[in-house]
């Protein structure tokens, strides 16, 4: 098992999980916010 690829789906994976709780109404701002994430590099 290589720890770091388990470290990289854990965060991952939780990203996701976060990101699914996201509601936002305007479709301005989410269109924007989801830009925003989808430009966050991997830690």
């Amino acid at each position: 098992m290589d720890v770091f690829e388990l470290r990289n789906r854990l965060v991952e994976d939780y990203g996701s999980y976060v990101q699914s709780f996201i509601r936002i109404k305007d479709p301005r701002i989410e269109d924007k916010v989801r830009r925003n994430l989808e430009d966050i590099p991997p830690s």
